[in-house]
């Protein structure tokens, strides 16, 4: 994820900033993760949802991330090892980490971007 060019988007569009500003810090503090949950990033920078949310689409619309989504279980367990391109492409069922199986009837299907392709 760090092919994104925060100097320029801070430039281009510098109404978001300070959104510019923490994402770049979340993303240098976490290395490691694979998908980028918007939950997750607003509750650890603190940015508000609207602000967040645009600049993601920027994002998103600049071709820098893909939306994907992954499906949650009732008991909040995020299976993000299955991403999926769109809400219908979940299927009714699917396999958690231990191989139990999951029906997506019971949970929430939650939108996640990705490093583009």
């Amino acid at each position: 994820m760090s092919s994104i060019a925060f100097e320029k988007l801070r430039v281009e569009v510098p109404e978001l900033n300070s959104a510019w500003d923490a994402i770049e810090s979340w993303l240098d503090s976490h290395t490691y993760a694979r998908v980028l949950d918007p939950r997750r990033i607003g509750r650890d920078t603190g940015l508000a949802p609207v602000e967040l949310s645009n600049a993601l689409l920027v994002l998103v619309n600049r071709g820098a991330l893909e939306l994907r989504y992954a499906f949650e279980t009732d008991a909040g367990v995020l299976l993000d090892d299955q991403l999926f391109p769109t809400p219908d492409s979940v299927p009714d069922t699917l396999r958690d980490r231990f191989d139990k199986e999951v029906d997506t009837a019971f949970g929430s299907i939650v939108p996640l971007m990705k490093a583009a392709s």
